[in-house]
């Protein structure tokens, strides 16, 4: 069943090409190297693809922060340097995850209604996922479901912000 995991980042890989498609190319690296790096980790379950994976999940929470204009290219930079401690020592990343969004739909806020109510349902397909064991179809299919909502996530949030 760890199929579905790994399957279920193509939704990453197809949300960075629509990116690429609308010009919006920071998200699109970052979103393409997210479905790489998180498909390689749920294929071998190595630490260097978990620490490599969760990288990739702060930085294209801060690809999209830099592309609705909210940081300089010097300060995106600065925090994608200082997002490698936290995935190398493979620290929760809820809160950044829960930081970047969440300043991301006041920015553009009334227009971010839907990309939060995409990431809050997001987030209660991870909650629900973290609390059974990793070998669970339960836990295959809501894992797979955050990855399909945060893809589509990004999506929504900078189509209504343009």
């Amino acid at each position: 069943m760890k199929r579905a995991e790994v399957l279920s980042n193509l939704a990453y890989l197809v949300a960075g090409l629509f990116m690429l498609h609308v010009g919006h190319y920071i998200v699109a690296i970052a979103l393409v190297a997210l479905s790489v790096t998180s498909s390689l980790y749920h294929l071998t379950h190595y630490r260097d693809w978990r620490i490599a994976d969760r990288y990739f999940v702060v930085g294209t929470v801060l690809a999209v922060m830099y592309e609705l204009g909210m940081l300089s290219p010097i300060s995106g930079s600065l925090l994608a340097l200082l997002a490698i401690y936290p995935a190398v020592a493979l620290m929760p990343l809820d809160p950044f995850v829960i930081a970047g969004v969440g300043l991301s739909a006041g920015y553009i806020w009334p227009k971010s209604w839907l990309p939060l109510g995409l990431m809050m349902l997001a987030g209660y397909c991870a909650s629900r996922a973290e609390r059974v064991d990793h070998l669970t179809t339960e836990y295959q299919v809501f894992h797979s479901l955050w990855h399909v909502l945060t893809a589509l996530a990004v999506i929504v949030t900078l189509l209504v912000a343009s």
